[in-house]
């Protein structure tokens, strides 16, 4: 659901900033296919093989399983969590398309609608995909394969969408899904502010983050992160088990008490 509301929020902020003009912002097609193909693949692997821990420190831990319990990752602070950065980032995105894109079309103008549609929404698709290398507990080149795949389906739908624009041989229900793109992919790749927001932008987002999940794995890690920790140091694990037991023994004294 959070990139649905990133999404939706960026096309929400835009409306606000028109004075609720209502116009369509970007490619239709796009709105149309991004949970089915521009931000699919990736979840789905990760869905599928993506684990913090390997099953048999699993099986001497079962302590580990405490997190679900707990509700750590489905419940009403982690909900909450997530639309909030989703909100953080569609002002990011949408704010910082409209005022970074200012003056600098190719011609020294300010960008038409569909240009500031068009980078709003690459950030949409980048965004997401790129994020969820923060939230997976492993990497490897299938997950990067998927995430760039993601980023080459939306780049060839461009280049797809503008040279179609309102050819008299395109069929009218085509020609609505690309209103306002016919040569507008050339002129956004010719323009360098393009490129440079996508980078500026990618990482005013999700920088912060980065370095938010990174101080609560340091100064206040879950069993999950110590267990992790010593895995990938090639550390005994009867360590963690006498933490485990060591703390799980205090909290039986103090419930006694």
């Amino acid at each position: 659901f959070y990139k649905n509301v990133m999404m939706v929020l960026s096309i929400y902020w835009f409306n606000v900033y028109s004075g609720w003009s209502g116009t369509k912002l970007s490619l239709e097609v796009g709105y149309q296919m991004y949970n089915a193909l521009f931000t699919a693949f990736p979840i789905v692997w990760i869905s599928l093989v993506d684990k913090d821990v390997v099953d048999d420190l699993s099986r001497r831990i079962p302590q580990l399983y405490h997190l679900g319990i707990r509700r750590a990752y489905f419940g009403g602070w982690p909900t909450l969590r997530w639309i909030l950065e989703a909100v953080y980032e569609s002002l990011f995105i949408t704010f910082g398309t409209v005022w970074g894109l200012e003056y600098l079309a190719p011609n020294g103008e300010s960008p038409g609608l569909y240009m500031v549609g068009a980078t709003t929404f690459t950030l949409a698709v980048i965004v997401p995909n790129l994020k969820l290398l923060l939230w997976s507990w492993q990497t490897s080149r299938w997950q990067a394969l998927f995430i760039l795949l993601e980023l080459v389906l939306w780049y060839v739908c461009c280049v797809i969408s503008s040279a179609i624009g309102t050819s008299s041989a395109t069929p009218s229900f085509v020609r609505s899904m690309v209103i306002g793109w016919f040569g507008l992919w050339e002129n956004i790749q010719a323009t360098g502010a393009f490129w440079l927001l996508l980078v500026l932008l990618t990482t005013a987002t999700l920088l912060p983050q980065l370095f938010f999940i990174a101080a609560e794995r340091a100064w206040r890690p879950e069993l999950r992160d110590l267990a992790m920790e010593a895995a990938y140091y090639k550390q005994p694990m009867e360590g963690i088990e006498d933490y485990v037991r060591t703390r799980s023994a205090t909290r039986r004294t103090r419930a006694t008490r």
